[in-house]
């Protein structure tokens, strides 16, 4: 439980400059995707499917831009 408080204390904390802060970041770092992946999930957003290059690679799911919206 002291990990949810502490998740529930943050998200309050947050301010419209961190929504705009994070909208407007071009390239995210590792955690800003997890974070990204983890909101999408909350809200029920898709990714947008970014498709391979090759046949050896596979389709990748990107949670970023839809996030942004």
């Amino acid at each position: 439980m002291p990990i949810y408080h502490a998740a529930i204390k943050a998200v309050k904390s947050l301010k419209a400059g961190d929504i705009t802060e994070l909208r407007g970041t071009k390239v995210p770092s590792a955690g800003m995707k997890v974070l990204a992946q983890v909101l999408c999930m909350f809200f029920n957003i898709n990714a947008k499917i970014i498709k391979a290059q090759t046949a050896k690679d596979v389709d990748q799911k990107d949670y970023w831009e839809p996030c942004k919206q």
